[in-house]
């Protein structure tokens, strides 16, 4: 009788407490974190460049910060007729609440040929929710030789991207 029940609690009781350990360890890696991790996520920014004849009216941009940094922006910044610009794809860095980010996008003519990039740097302070922050940012046009054929200085505030439930 002893040695059925040490084969039951072997084939049974062994198995089943591996399977729920591994559910376990699976379901705690795959959950999203409830609480966000300083600039990492997407935001919703709003950018109001500084008064220029050349400046764009205030716009609206996403833009999205992953965990090693990497950042894909997208907006509604009017483009000059007859070009177009791709998303942005860059880098962001934070020390405490302070954080920089920078971005590229490439400029194509109507046929499709590239015939600059547009630069964006920003510096801002996280707000300490950590579902806002602030900031100034400068845009270049620049050639694709490197030189600036204009700029634009502008004032950014964003709010967090958040999961929200269905009605």
């Amino acid at each position: 009788m002893k040695t059925f029940r040490t084969i039951i609690i072997l084939l049974i009781v062994a198995p089943m407490t591996v399977f729920l350990a591994v559910r376990a360890a699976r379901s705690s890696s795959t959950t999203p974190a409830q609480s966000p991790t300083g600039l990492q996520g997407s935001w919703l920014v709003t950018v109001t460049p500084a008064g220029g004849a050349l400046a764009p009216s205030p716009y609206r941009a996403l833009i999205t910060v992953g965990s090693s940094g990497g950042v894909i922006e997208a907006d509604t910044a009017i483009a000059i007729k007859g070009f177009s610009a791709s998303a942005g794809h860059g880098a962001a860095g934070q020390t405490d609440m302070d954080y920089g980010l920078t971005f590229l996008k490439l400029v194509a003519d109507s046929s499709g040929k590239l015939v600059g990039t547009i630069k964006y740097r920003e510096t801002g302070k996280l707000d300490p929710s950590l579902d806002s922050f602030k900031g100034m940012g400068k845009a270049e046009l620049l050639s694709t030789g490197g030189s600036t054929l204009l700029s634009y200085d502008a004032t950014v505030e964003a709010t967090r991207v958040k999961v929200e439930p269905l009605p």
